[in-house]
């Protein structure tokens, strides 16, 4: 027998799948666990109107505890096309590593404040690099631990081993978990949804190009310009 364990960060349509786990296990919305009013809205909005939304948590067992996707032998059905999401994941990749990226290092170089334009002062982009930090699991861990500020900007600022991306394979290499942070600032992300017009069907899914390392779904979590919202309609 050839017998592995499975990874949630690893096969076909892992960021399908992983909005399909969170849309199931949703818990009703609390807005002191929102920092943002209109995503508690809409979550208000959907776990009242759509029966899937949190279906776990709604729906009780006969002993009266909520379903578990992981232990509970449920099979969840779903319209994703596996051929045309192995074409969707192929051609998001290979449109990033091989066109969209490349590009962007060109222009990076002349940046003073790479990998950000110059239009931000130096200030701005401290600004953004510090708000990503306090929004990475290792800080929330250590603050959940209690640890005081200055140690845990002295851990971010310790150099680790660390495996990181590239479109060339995983690397291997030695930084601050402060500078992995500015790495990770010059990987231009992407999304890709197939959808069926008429009926809504979701055909094949890419919220990123890795989730292994990008677990920021850009389909659901990313807010879009009016321009790219209104293209299906075009």
């Amino acid at each position: 027998t050839d017998y592995g364990l499975r990874s949630h960060s690893t096969g076909l349509a892992t960021y399908f799948r992983e909005h399909v786990r969170r849309f199931l296990m949703n818990t009703e919305p609390k807005r002191k666990n929102y920092f943002d009013y209109e995503q508690y809205r809409e979550d208000s909005i959907s776990w009242s109107n759509d029966p899937l939304y949190g279906w776990c948590n709604k729906n009780k067992k006969p002993d009266g505890t909520s379903y578990d996707v992981y232990k509970d032998g449920l099979k969840i059905y779903t319209t994703i096309n596996s051929r045309m999401q192995k074409y969707a994941e192929e051609a998001l990749a290979e449109h990033l590593s091989k066109e969209v990226q490349p590009d962007f290092y060109k222009r990076a170089k002349s940046f003073k404040n790479p990998p950000y334009s110059d239009d931000l002062t130096r200030k701005e982009v401290d600004d953004l690099i510090m708000a990503s930090l306090k929004q990475s699991d290792r800080y929330y861990i250590m603050r959940a631990r209690g640890i005081p500020e200055d140690s845990i900007m002295l851990a971010f600022n310790t150099r680790a081993k660390m495996r990181v991306f590239s479109w060339k394979g995983d690397r291997d290499t030695t930084m601050t978990p402060l500078d992995s942070i500015r790495y990770y600032k010059y990987f231009i992300r992407s999304a890709f949804l197939v959808e069926e017009p008429d009926n809504g069907y979701v055909k094949a899914y890419v919220g990123g190009p890795d989730f292994r390392y990008f677990k920021y779904d850009a389909i659901t979590q990313q807010k879009k310009q009016v321009g790219s919202t209104i293209k299906p309609f075009l």
